[in-house]
């Protein structure tokens, strides 16, 4: 049985971040991997670019749920999947897979991975980083320009257009489900010993 941890919060909040250094102090004695839940927006093959740049990308309807589900049970029964990937520069999916091998622990983020109950009740542990909004759009302005090719006019647009209003509608609803809120007042470097401790000393069973 693999366990799952859910790690969400608005975009540019620390989410990958912190499943990083998470995975880094559980690698040590457990097999970690980590699946960004970005991999999982549906693919637009059959949309031309200028439609592709007009999708909402922040609710639900942008991702393909029901194979996110699917693969989350298959991990946590301890099989492998074919995990598909998603490519920011042309909005769509790549036409190769990864494939994840069994694992003890599996580390999911995203900005809704815990979006509805069937998800929610598929994770062991799932954490919630409430992050000031302001503080996230300046993140995700050095995110975007760097690794996906953005301006900052067109960062800023989306942000206004699309992201707050998913923020506001989806993903802030996020925090009933999770079982701890990280404010951000600590390092996110502390934040993961802390949660790797707490993690260890509860001794949850992991049976291969």
């Amino acid at each position: 049985m693999t366990i799952l941890i859910a790690i969400t919060g608005a975009s540019g909040s620390g989410k990958t971040t912190l499943a990083e250094k998470l995975k880094s102090q559980l690698g040590s004695k457990y097999n970690v991997d980590i699946i960004s839940m970005d991999d999982y927006y549906n693919a637009q093959d059959d949309l031309p670019m200028v439609e592709r740049e007009r999708t909402n990308y922040d609710q639900p309807a942008a991702f393909d749920l029901p194979l996110l589900a699917t693969q989350l049970e298959q991990i946590k029964s301890g099989k492998h999947v074919y995990k598909p990937n998603y490519d920011f520069t042309v909005h769509t999916r790549c036409q190769t897979t990864d494939v994840i091998e069994p694992l003890d622990i599996c580390i999911i983020e995203g900005i809704l991975p815990i979006c509805n109950d069937e998800l929610a009740q598929s994770y062991d542990l799932k954490f919630y980083l409430d992050i000031a909004i302001e503080t996230c759009l300046e993140r995700r302005k050095r995110r975007d320009i760097v690794e996906r090719g953005r301006t900052e006019e067109c960062v800023e647009r989306q942000f206004k257009e699309t992201v707050i209003l998913g923020y506001k509608q989806y993903i802030v609803a996020q925090k009933d489900q999770a079982d701890i809120c990280l404010t951000g007042q600590e390092s996110l470097t502390t934040v993961a010993k802390k949660l790797s401790n707490c993690f260890l000393r509860t001794s949850l069973n992991i049976d291969r």
